[in-house]
C-alpha cells in the first residue's frame, strides 16, 4: 500500500484564471502587487497555480482560501469579450486631449487602480495592444471612456 501525496490538478477554469491574472500583470502592471481578489493576492494566486507543489506544507485554510478565490475570480471576472466599436472623431479628439494635457479628466480615471491614462489613450486610438487585453480589462477601460465622453460633452455644453 502506498500513500503517495498527489497534488491538486487544476482544471480549465483554473488555467483561464491564471491566464487572466498574467494578462493583467502584463498589461496593467502599475498596481498589480496590491491587487486582491476575494481576499487573496493576485500574485499569490499566480504562484499557487504555477507551482502547487510548493504549497504542500502551507496551512490548509490558506490553501483553501486560494482555491476559493480562484473559483470566485473565474465566476466574477471571466466575462465575454465586448465588441470594440470603430474609432470616432470624438475618440480621436479625446485621445489628443489626454495625450497633450497632463491632468485632463484625471478625476475620472485616477480612482481606477489598474488603468491609467495610457490605457485610455490606447483604447481611444484603437491601438493594436487592446486586442491583447483580457475581456475584463477592456470592459473597465470602455466604462471609463464612456464616463470621459459624458464629462466632455457636459463641459462642451457648459462652454457653448
Amino acid at each position: 500500500m502506498t500513500t503517495e501525496n498527489k497534488y491538486h490538478q487544476f482544471g480549465e477554469d483554473d488555467l483561464i484564471v491564471l491566464a487572466f491574472l498574467k494578462n493583467i500583470k502584463q498589461y496593467a502592471p502599475d498596481n498589480f502587487d496590491y491587487l486582491i481578489f476575494f481576499g487573496a493576492s493576485a500574485r499569490e494566486m499566480i504562484k499557487f497555480l504555477e507551482y502547487p507543489e510548493r504549497y504542500g506544507n502551507f496551512d490548509f485554510v490558506f490553501v483553501c482560501s486560494l482555491l476559493s478565490a480562484i473559483r470566485k475570480t473565474f465566476q466574477h471576472y471571466i466575462i465575454k469579450r465586448t465588441e470594440v466599436p470603430s474609432q470616432t472623431m470624438e475618440d480621436k479628439i479625446m485621445a489628443s486631449i489626454l495625450k497633450k494635457s497632463k491632468d485632463a479628466f484625471k478625476p475620472l480615471y485616477a480612482s481606477e487602480r489598474l488603468i491609467n491614462k495610457s490605457h485610455l489613450i490606447a483604447y481611444l486610438r484603437r491601438d493594436e495592444v487592446i486586442e491583447n487585453w483580457n475581456s475584463w480589462l477592456l470592459f473597465v477601460v470602455q466604462g471609463t471612456v464612456e464616463k470621459l465622453k459624458a464629462e466632455m460633452r457636459l463641459k462642451f455644453e457648459i462652454t457653448g
